[in-house]
């Protein structure tokens, strides 16, 4: 039963706790969980876009020559996507409104050349200063980590790429790409 408060409403339940103002519009809302049948504090805002995405299948290493690979190409499952930006389908996350968003990403490679990640925006590394993540040279497995906070345009999408100066490999079922908004 939900509790009267000059007009506004506080609601919760086992899945969902909320505030509605007088015109019984919902100006908060946060969801919980449980796991092994204690709740937890899983706090989502339900307006905030964010998403963590990997690979349902576990594909061999990928190699790049000599140039880029779109790396979220084989992302296809996610265990968060609040407000479905993300897209298993074409592998990139459209931001909804303009601000700030905070992205990362995790990669598990072999290079015995230069290699590093970098986040692309509209398909391309120009126009925009982008940040690389720090490459790795020479022989061994590595992991690649890379977070940076982008100012995103309504419709600008985003995904993460790696660099090989040669012949570097990635391994999908190893890494992941996520992000949210700021404000």
């Amino acid at each position: 039963m939900p509790l009267n408060i000059g007009g506004a409403t506080v609601e919760g339940g086992s899945s969902e706790f909320t505030i509605k103002n007088t015109s019984a519009a919902t100006v908060f809302s946060r969801q919980t969980g449980t796991y092994n049948s204690n709740t937890f504090a899983k706090h989502i805002d339900a307006g905030r876009p964010m998403f963590v995405a990997g690979s349902s299948t576990s594909p061999a290493w990928q190699g790049v020559t000599n140039g880029w690979l779109k790396t979220s190409s084989y992302f296809d499952q996610t265990s968060v996507n609040n407000g479905n930006h993300y897209s298993t389908t074409n592998t990139r996350f459209t931001a909804p409104i303009t601000g700030y968003y905070h992205f990362f990403f995790t990669s598990y490679a072999y290079a015995s050349v230069y290699s590093r990640p970098m986040f692309w925006v509209n398909s391309s590394a120009n126009g925009k200063y982008r940040i690389r993540g720090h490459g790795k040279v020479a022989n061994y497995q590595h992991d690649n980590q890379m977070q940076e906070v982008i100012y995103c345009t309504s419709g600008d999408y985003v995904e993460p790429y790696m660099y090989g100066g040669g012949t570097a490999y990635y391994y999908p079922a190893h890494s992941l790409f996520g992000g949210y908004y700021m404000g």
